[in-house]
């Protein structure tokens, strides 16, 4: 699975685009990896300061308004 995350390295460094995913060899034993846009490795979850992941909740409001049916908590 991916899912589109805005990736902050250290505290207050710039926020940068990328991925949340376990689809990489680095993600070792099923744990989330986070791949940077523009970058060949992945971060592990000591190498990030923060993840912003609104833009999965963005994404979703787009597939609302696109007409998916969206199960609701």
């Amino acid at each position: 699975m991916q899912i589109p995350v805005r990736v902050q390295a250290e505290p207050g460094g710039d926020w940068q685009e990328g991925v949340l995913t376990d689809e990489r060899a680095e993600s070792s034993y099923g744990l989330p990896v986070v791949v940077v846009d523009g970058e060949d490795l992945a971060r592990g979850s000591s190498e990030v300061y923060e993840l912003d992941a609104s833009a999965v909740q963005d994404l979703l409001r787009r597939a609302g308004e696109a007409g998916f049916r969206l199960k609701r908590k």
